[in-house]
């Protein structure tokens, strides 16, 4: 009698245990989930999706399909990275994307839930100011007659509306930010060197607190002022290449 008392009160701790490890886990997810909720509804207030992209160049008598129907979504918060070799249409994606090249017939695309216009001249300037790119070579990006200053002064008027103190306080923040010593900003970009030439264009690209940044080669970590919003990246759209 002794022994099935016993044998009754194990089975029941037992019980009593695994039912206690099921409540707690099921509270623990309950609570992780509701940790969550508020995020992925704040970030899918911004996003970024794009379906059947595809770009088809003509190179002689023949069709060079360079990017062939391409799909996805972004939504703030994540990034996006593109990883393959020279010439597999990295770049091209993310100049599909910005607005840059026009796709093949049967795109569409969308910022906020909002229809994306395919051509970057027909976006509205909140939809510019939305989307900007870190191109690979700074050197044809980046205007050889302007100085540093001017180059990042222009997008703080053009894409954050800033003048006077508050533009030059935000010029000086950009510039620490990506490690550019204030004495280069009177430099034209022709004397600057390799790996402050990035810099330059890192700060002009995030000159407009952009949502999304795409960035058409690797760069380092820290040469971002900011953690990127989302991405389109090789990083495309941190956010940071394609």
């Amino acid at each position: 009698m002794r022994r099935r008392r016993i044998g009754w009160r194990r089975s029941t701790a037992i019980r009593w245990l695994a039912a206690t490890i099921t409540s707690a886990r099921k509270r623990c997810r309950a609570r992780a989930t509701k940790r969550r909720c508020p995020s992925r509804t704040a970030a899918s207030r911004r996003s970024c999706s794009a379906r059947n992209l595809s770009k088809t160049f003509r190179v002689g008598d023949e069709d060079v399909r360079a990017v062939h129907d391409v799909s996805l979504d972004l939504v703030q918060g994540e990034t996006l990275g593109l990883v393959g070799e020279s010439g597999s249409g990295k770049t091209t994606l993310a100049k599909l994307l910005l607005g840059l090249m026009l796709p093949d017939k049967g795109a569409t695309l969308e910022l906020d839930g909002a229809s994306l216009p395919e051509r970057v001249t027909k976006r509205s300037e909140a939809q510019m100011k939305s989307l900007q790119i870190v191109f690979q070579n700074p050197d044809s990006a980046l205007n050889r007659a302007h100085s540093v200053r001017q180059l990042i002064a222009r997008s703080l008027s053009k894409l954050a509306a800033l003048h006077g103190e508050a533009k030059e306080r935000r010029l000086h923040t950009l510039t620490e930010a990506v490690r550019l010593p204030e004495r280069y900003l009177g430099s034209r970009t022709r004397q600057l060197s390799g790996g402050l030439k990035p810099r330059v264009a890192i700060a002009r690209a995030f000159a407009g607190d952009p949502a999304w940044s795409c960035a058409t080669n690797r760069l380092p970590p820290s040469t971002f002022p900011c953690r990127p919003r989302s991405s389109t990246c090789s990083p495309i759209c941190s956010a940071s290449g394609a």
